[in-house]
């Protein structure tokens, strides 16, 4: 008798397998995101315009940081964990390997972002001591998050996905509990700053003791992989340092040339506390598609056809959100507080780029953590002509102008960024 399953019967286990995956990460991810934007709210509403006009900048410069200490040491880590998984030396090794690089990559992006941060800080009207403190503040959340985000490779490579959301929960809530406490007192930048950190040290704790099962953390780095890695880094890292500046361009044009740019930068801010909504499904992107298509043997077809799969699923989901926020503008508005209103047609135009933004982010996401990569000689000058473009189109020195040129740039990466990744694919075999 034929024990073997029909191909009817596998695609129902499958289709089983990625509810159930669905349904675990989704409902975390759910939690998660629910979580931030409570504390995102509760940040915007409590802290008075110029303090939050001081957060925003301060959390801009932390991304930039974030990405300049990365450089592709993520992305090569995670396809070295993808070839290794089944192996706990070897993906002790890899983890170690890419963990010893950051620490050396963070130094020279804290040297680099810094004063950045500062100098924009200072532009607006910020006392030097004030913005020194504010630096000094991001920069335990800058390291904690370092080191989390390749400690979460094990999870995702594995695709243990319940515990790696379980800590994330547990570290947003008692985000929450802290600023609860303490923003009420003192309703100041650098508090709710210094309080992000924090609970980003006991998730690294926690997701450090999960991954143990499946890794010897006992292993040294080695030479072999830091050379894997770093070949990734040579061909990430100078796109990775222009876009880090680029993709936050917004603020910087605001606070150059805007007449009244403190309170635009506010404005800004808070309407991406609202496009928060989208971390959830980049989240579940990257934790739960982004692995699988890393998984994938190097076939075109089966490349290609999980490709258009995926950008399907991205479009359509823009374009529920987009209408969703046109329908609910002065509601979602509401959340904001008294200082915010007003803003209904930013509020739009601020979703419709950073629905095409979180497009071409994933679909980076997709060939970069496949090792493949843009060449910085044309990823940069494109993207560079691209932003010159939308600064001469464009009124820079308004928020709505500002925001029109960030649908054009990200429409413009979405292009380029799919362009890419299906010239990849038909260079693959049948």
């Amino acid at each position: 008798m034929n024990n073997q399953p029909t191909p009817n019967q596998k695609r129902m286990s499958k289709a089983k397998e990625w509810m159930k995956l669905f349904s675990v990460a989704g409902s975390g991810q759910t939690i998660v995101m629910a979580v931030s934007f409570v504390s995102g709210l509760l940040v915007v509403n409590l802290l008075p315009k110029d303090q939050y006009a001081l957060y925003t900048m301060a959390n801009t410069i932390l991304g930039t940081m974030v990405i300049l200490a990365d450089g592709g040491i993520s992305n090569g880590v995670m396809a070295l964990s993808g070839r290794h998984h089944h192996d706990p030396q070897k993906l002790g090794q890899v983890i170690n390997t890419g963990l010893d690089l950051r620490k050396k990559f963070a130094i020279a992006s804290l040297l680099i972002a810094g004063p950045i941060l500062v100098f924009m800080l200072t532009k607006n009207g910020t006392s030097v001591a004030m913005s020194l403190l504010i630096l000094a503040t991001i920069i335990p959340t800058f390291f904690t998050s370092l080191s989390g985000n390749l400690l979460e490779t094990v999870a995702k490579v594995k695709q243990d996905i319940l515990p790696l959301q379980r800590v994330k929960v547990e570290a947003n809530l008692g985000r929450l509990v802290l600023l609860s406490l303490f923003i009420f007192i003192i309703p100041y930048a650098y508090i709710a700053l210094l309080i992000s950190g924090i609970p980003q040290m006991y998730s690294n704790w926690k997701i450090k003791r999960n991954a143990e099962k499946y890794v010897d953390f006992q292993e040294a780095p080695q030479q072999e992989y830091r050379n894997s890695i770093l070949k990734v880094v040579y061909r990430i890292l100078p796109g990775a340092a222009y876009f880090s500046i680029s993709g936050t361009i917004n603020i910087y044009l605001i606070s150059i040339f805007s007449k009244d740019g403190s309170t635009a930068i506010a404005d800004l801010g808070a309407l991406d506390r609202l496009s928060m909504v989208l971390t959830i499904f980049s989240g579940l992107f990257v934790t739960l598609i982004m692995p699988r298509y890393v998984r994938l043997p190097d076939e075109k077809g089966i490349l290609f056809n999980r490709f258009l799969q995926i950008l399907v699923y991205l479009f359509g989901l823009s374009f529920f959100i987009i209408g969703f926020v046109w329908l609910f503008d002065k509601y979602l508005l509401m959340l904001l507080g008294n200082n915010f209103k007003g803003l209904e047609f930013p509020l739009l135009l601020n979703i419709i780029g950073n629905c095409i933004g979180m497009m071409a982010g994933n679909v980076y996401t997709l060939f970069t953590n496949r090792a493949w990569n843009l060449h910085p000689l044309f990823s940069i000058p494109l993207s560079a002509a691209t932003i010159v473009v939308g600064v001469i189109i464009f009124p820079i020195g308004t928020l709505t102008g500002v925001l029109y040129m960030n649908i054009f740039i990200s429409s413009v990466n979405l292009v380029v960024n799919s362009s890419y990744l299906i010239y990849k694919i038909h260079s693959k075999k049948r």
